[in-house]
């Protein structure tokens, strides 16, 4: 019940008197409230950041019924969003400075919104209205190094939702930001004051309350789940029928399950044991490069595998073409002058053999056909050579010329003389002329070496299919460039029927394939090209024309870019009158140049003189 008051026969009742009489039902129901503890967020008011883009506000989801620590209540009917970049005060609560945060609290107040105005005795503006309503409030607590800063403590006349975390230079307010550990949440009742009958069989609480009790059954499940207490003996677990084939089980308990399951598996073992038993096993299919197998079982596979085994015996064993040696693998061997690449046995057999025969050439025997001598080698004395033509080795390392003469040893190189020459069979030749012949052969080829010693003299002459090209401090080890001397730059000119290109390479111990710089030569446009930045100068002026003169020309590339270049910057030598803050501005951007145009600050003459690069 409330305090109340006795309002007698033909008293004047004043307006406070009135007011006192709501007053103290009001208190009344205040104090059965804080009599129940009834203080905290009955249902609703959850928080969650902002959707569906996250800032520095929060949702608070609708109806929301709390009552404060006074016992008045504090509800809202609708979904509500609290802004937590400032605090009751209109404070910001940003954080200052980069490993610094704070803790922001938002409360939900009681208050009163007043309505219907109207004017008293007085001739005052009184509220007739005062609907019980609410505010969120918002409360900052002190900056603090990161992961020490403390929340504002809990206030007397509000409710606090949650608590959460501002850093430094912070535009959204996450999930992970928000804390919930001080939330004032009513609750009914503790679970450790309630009492219960301890009459159990199989939990035994250490208390006679509901909290002791919920906890030993929790123990007790906790136990039975991971397995270390309670667990079921297999025997009084029943399982449902055990369905397949070729076997199946009817319903019955797990331990009766797995016994019978248990001497199905051990028949199997017997069967696979037995000499058929690889025809009781199934295989799938055998797929391979050279051989495959069909689906069937493990007996067919293995007489599958023996047949091609016994197969592949008889290839290797025979003498027939493509079979044999044909079909065995070589690896390669390395050797100077001469090596074997990685390919099949008959081929290195072929290949060691012609080596052979070459080397009979070298050593002077009488042979039919083409004679091949080094550079400085003489015939062996008394041997002569059959009707053919003389060529050099590719071993020699380039073309050179060569004379035959009748002299005490035979035939002997002179690297001075050039031309072809036949030599007939058992004739003692004249003093005559001749042209070394060299195979080339696939890929880049090695025709001529200028060894002097040092590093961007030494040049190496090549030929491809196409090109002849020249290589300064540069050799082709088959697969890229490589430095002849680490430490020097290397340059390379490739000439062929189209163009001619020419290359630079930084000083380096590694390989490469691009070179760090090329300009080519179209010599069907007669046209340069490069890969690098270009220089140049340029200016812009004007005269005066009666306004804030305005000009423009272009810029004429010395070549052409490969593409449209990335960019052009440009530096300024001297000016004079021109508004530099903007200008001179590039457009027009071409692989062959570019337009400039600059405006003066005011009438009279400007100019402007600089260079320019242009960027690839």
């Amino acid at each position: 019940m409330a305090d109340r008051v006795d309002y007698f026969f033909r008293e004047r009742v004043s307006a406070d008197e009135l007011n006192l009489g709501f007053e103290l039902l009001e208190e009344a129901d205040e104090k059965r409230a804080t009599d129940q503890g009834l203080v905290g967020v009955v249902t609703g008011m959850a928080v969650t950041p902002h959707a569906p883009v996250a800032n520095l506000t929060l949702d608070l989801t609708a109806p929301g019924i709390a009552y404060d620590p006074a016992g008045q209540r504090i509800f809202f009917a609708t979904p509500q969003t609290a802004d937590l970049s400032v605090d009751e005060n209109g404070v910001s609560t940003a954080v200052s400075a980069a490993g610094k945060e704070k803790v922001v609290s938002l409360y939900a107040k009681f208050d009163r919104a007043l309505s219907d105005p109207r004017i008293d005795g007085n001739s005052l503006e009184v509220f007739f209205r005062r609907d019980e309503s609410f505010k969120l409030v918002v409360d900052q607590g002190a900056e603090a190094p990161a992961r020490t800063a403390t929340p504002p403590g809990l206030r007397p006349d509000a409710i606090l939702l949650c608590d959460a975390t501002r850093r430094f230079g912070q535009t959204q307010i996450l999930a992970a930001d928000l804390s919930f550990a001080r939330r004032q949440n009513y609750v009914l009742g503790l679970a450790s004051t309630l009492a219960v009958d301890d009459d159990f069989v199989h939990f035994h609480p250490v208390a006679r309350t509901a909290q002791a009790t919920f906890e030993a059954i929790d123990g007790e499940l906790g136990a039975h789940y991971a397995g270390v207490d309670g667990r079921h003996a297999a025997k009084d677990v029943d399982t449902a029928p055990l369905t397949g084939a070729p076997n199946s089980h009817p319903a019955g308990t797990v331990q009766a399950g797995l016994q019978a399951v248990e001497d199905d598996l051990n028949a199997q073992v017997a069967d696979l044991a037995a000499p058929a038993g690889a025809a009781l096993v199934g295989s799938a299919a055998l797929t391979g490069a050279a051989k495959s197998h069909a689906a069937g079982t493990v007996a067919q596979a293995l007489q599958g595998l023996e047949d091609d085994v016994n197969a592949v015996v008889a290839d290797l064993a025979s003498q027939a073409a493509g079979k044999g040696t044909a079909l065995v693998g070589h690896q390669g061997s390395a050797g100077a002058p001469d090596s074997i690449p990685a390919s099949t046995l008959q081929t290195a057999l072929d290949a060691l053999l012609k080596l052979v025969n070459e080397r009979a050439k070298h050593a002077g025997a009488i042979f039919s056909g083409p004679v091949i001598l080094r550079a400085g080698a003489k015939a062996p004395s008394g041997k002569v050579i059959e009707a053919g033509v003389v060529r050099a080795d590719p071993g020699a390392g380039g073309a050179m010329g060569f004379r035959f003469g009748a002299t005490a040893d035979g035939l002997e190189w002179d690297p001075a003389l050039g031309g072809v020459a036949v030599v007939k069979a058992g004739v003692p030749a004249p003093l005559m002329a001749g042209l070394v012949e060299i195979p080339m052969g696939p890929g880049t080829v090695l025709t001529q070496h200028l060894d002097s010693g040092a590093a961007n003299p030494n040049t190496r002459f090549y030929q491809d299919t196409a090109d002849l090209l020249i290589a300064i401090n540069a050799y082709w080890n088959g697969a890229a460039w490589q430095a002849g001397a680490p430490g020097f730059y290397s340059a390379l000119l490739r000439f062929s029927r189209f163009a001619l290109t020419v290359s630079q390479k930084s000083p380096t111990a590694g390989t490469w394939t691009v070179w760090d710089k090329t300009a080519t030569l179209d010599l069907l446009g007669g046209e340069w090209t490069a890969n690098g930045p270009e220089t140049g100068m340029f200016g812009i002026g004007s005269g005066n024309n009666g306004a804030v003169p305005y000009a423009d020309v272009a810029i004429n590339f010395k070549r052409s870019f490969a593409a449209t270049p990335s960019s052009i910057t440009h530096s300024k030598i001297d000016d004079s009158n021109i508004d530099d803050t903007y200008y001179p501005g590039i457009y027009n951007l071409r692989p062959q140049g570019c337009s400039v145009f600059a405006s003066g600050k005011a009438a009279g003459l400007f100019y402007w003189n600089g260079t320019y690069q242009a960027n690839p």
